[in-house]
């Protein structure tokens, strides 16, 4: 693959191609595991235990504050390291989950789908080109999980692992979210940061190479579907050759040999064809016609090695600039997210997809974590009655397991090991019951703040001595939900400040 003489470097170029001050220790430490899709061997980058904390969370989850273990160590953004990538095929997944596949139906169907389609799906090779695993920053963290997201995305629907999609797509969201506003607290931008927008894009137009490409890969199709047809057509022809060669007269000239041969020839020819056109074409729509092929780039010799500046540089040189990246990217990915809102639509879709069918999340404490991340992306969405209604799907499931719990106490075969167990799960089922109750509470008091304006402006059309059933009319008159109403008559209709 045109990244593989990368993997030689790996261990040596790990953090900025060497651009780690002597003084700072690395918050790494290295593992080789073999892709569970090629079987290549890469090191890949493990976090050294206890080296940084997160101080600090946004209600969605992202970190605003990371404590580290001590001054020397190197504070690179543990968001840009949470998926793993193979050079050699491309295949990426988060750093959890990548070195065993087999452990659920869902991952096992996407690497299966994966080593089928890896090699010739566009897509996917247009960003594992252009993933520079060598020097990981905000570009490279963003084409890792776009490629992780189409690897998870090939399967049908309701064989996808949803819950990962989710979290891709809401990490995808927090990236934008650093690109705008600034990296959390105690991190630190390398020095490559930037660096993207200040490269000249290729003055490259893609024209009509992309519908080239399509017109390519659709032709390869039918050659690949009429594959059977001809071998059929060629099996009978030998087949009646052979049969004439044995009836005929000694002297008798058989036609169908010389009529085959040039046939068998065609068609040959016509899959290799197609193969370098669709080559070239992907090439033209990627921006590379006019680059030379990396897979013939002699390595450097140790003695010319360049000074890391000039190594990354020269490495870089090798990938689309980011914008134009997204552009190409774009024509053949409609879906592709390209702000932090639009990830964060998808990431509520694909949250939303795993609290209807994922048996992970069947539990209300596991369910409670991801119903409390469904809510707070639904209210940055301003759905509040699709929030209220995740608090009291949460709140049934978790008084149903109580019930089922306190059935089963009463029942006379049960021990007192299994008595106790019930025990501490209906606490948990409990807590659960108030944590849904809290939620519940946070999403009507954020409407409320979301209304104020709108609840004033009905409030100063009452009359001075107006009385409580008053305010009550007046806000159901203006359309205002049940729980705005019941939450103001609660509080006197004092409104907060």
């Amino acid at each position: 693959m045109i990244q593989a003489n990368l993997v030689g470097r790996l261990a040596g170029a790990w953090l900025y191609s060497g651009s780690t001050m002597p003084s700072q220790q690395s918050p790494f430490v290295h593992k080789t595991i073999a892709c569970p899709a090629c079987y290549a061997k890469t090191a890949h980058r493990f976090f050294r235990r206890h080296v940084f904390v997160v101080e600090e969370t946004e209600p969605d989850q992202h970190a605003l504050r990371y404590r580290w273990a001590g001054d020397p160590v190197q504070r690179v953004n543990p968001l840009y390291y949470a998926l793993f990538f193979c050079p050699h095929c491309f295949y990426a997944d988060v750093a959890e989950d990548f070195g065993k596949p087999l452990e659920t139906e869902a991952r096992a169907a996407a690497l299966k789908a994966f080593k089928k389609a890896g090699p010739d799906d566009t897509l996917l090779q247009l960003v594992g080109r252009h993933i520079d695993y060598d020097d990981i920053d905000f570009e490279t963290a963003l084409r890792l999980h776009f490629m992780a997201v189409l690897i998870h995305s090939l399967v049908a629907k309701d064989v996808q692992d949803a819950y990962k999609l989710g979290r891709l797509y809401l990490r995808i969201a927090w990236l934008y979210r650093e690109q705008e506003h600034g990296l959390p607290a105690g991190l630190e931008a390398g020095p490559g940061a930037g660096s993207g927008a200040e490269r000249i894009p290729p003055t490259h137009a893609p024209g009509s190479a992309p519908q080239l490409l399509a017109a390519a890969e659709a032709m390869q199709k039918a050659h690949r579907q009429l594959d059977p047809h001809w071998r059929a057509l060629e099996r009978l022809v030998e087949q009646r050759a052979d049969e004439l060669t044995r009836t005929a007269p000694g002297d008798w000239h058989n036609p169908y040999p010389l009529c085959l041969e040039p046939l068998m020839s065609a068609y040959e020819q016509l899959g290799e064809g197609l193969h370098e056109l669709r080559d070239l074409a992907f090439r033209d729509a990627s921006g590379l016609l006019h680059e030379p092929d990396e897979r013939g780039a002699p390595d450097t010799a140790p003695d010319d090695a360049p000074d890391p500046a000039e190594a990354r540089s020269r490495r870089r040189a090798r990938f689309l600039p980011h914008a134009t990246f997204m552009e190409h990217l774009a024509t053949l990915w409609d879906g592709v997210p390209r702000t932090e809102q639009e990830a964060l639509v998808l990431a509520l879709d694909a949250f939303r997809r795993a609290l209807a069918s994922d048996l992970r999340l069947e539990n209300p404490q596991s369910r409670l974590k991801v119903s409390s991340l469904v809510v707070e992306l639904q209210i940055r969405q301003g759905d509040f009655h699709g929030a209220l209604e995740v608090t009291r799907a949460l709140h049934r499931l978790a008084m149903a397991s109580r019930q089922k719990l306190q059935a089963r106490l009463r029942e006379e075969d049960v021990t007192d090991s299994e008595a106790r167990r019930i025990h501490n799960l209906m606490q948990k089922a409990t807590a659960t019951l108030e944590s849904a109750a809290d939620l519940r509470e946070d999403v009507i008091r954020r409407m409320v703040q979301a209304e104020l304006p709108r609840i004033r402006n009905t409030f100063v059309a009452l009359p001075a001595r107006a009385k409580l059933k008053d305010f009550e009319a007046a806000l159901a008159a203006q359309g205002f939900a049940k729980e705005i109403i019941t939450y103001l008559k609660k509080r006197n209709m004092q409104l907060p400040a």
